[in-house]
């Protein structure tokens, strides 16, 4: 948990990324995670650890055509949600989020900036 956060974890170079996991049962649950990136293009799965749905996969390019300079029009953010419930109790939601494209190595980067899980109530 965090409060008053004014970073995020940022890299570069194809490939790159990171990989949390929240907690998966009988219950539906909702995480939202914040991402971005600038000059790049990223991709977002998210897996559930006894397969009881696909995996989910999103590819996201937020800006083509060549750059000289990093300027900030070709920085973008966006929210994933991901509502989310697993067939049996004791599993896991595995996200990864990982620079998929960039137009240099030394311009294109992927932004993970938060995330927030909710577990939804029945009314």
């Amino acid at each position: 948990t965090a409060t008053d956060m004014h970073r995020c974890l940022w890299w570069n170079g194809v490939g790159h990324g990171c990989a949390f996991t929240a907690p998966a049962d009988k219950l539906v649950r909702r995480l939202r995670i914040w991402v971005g990136g600038m000059a790049s293009g990223a991709k977002l799965t998210a897996k559930l650890s006894d397969g009881s749905a696909p995996e989910y996969t999103s590819v996201t390019w937020a800006h083509g055509g060549q750059l000289e300079n990093i300027i900030p029009e070709t920085a973008w953010t966006g929210v994933y949600t991901v509502r989310y419930r697993a067939a049996s109790p004791g599993q896991k939601l595995t996200v990864t989020w990982t620079l998929a494209e960039e137009q240099n190595r030394f311009q294109g980067q992927a932004w993970l900036q938060a995330a927030a899980l909710q577990t939804e109530t029945l009314r």
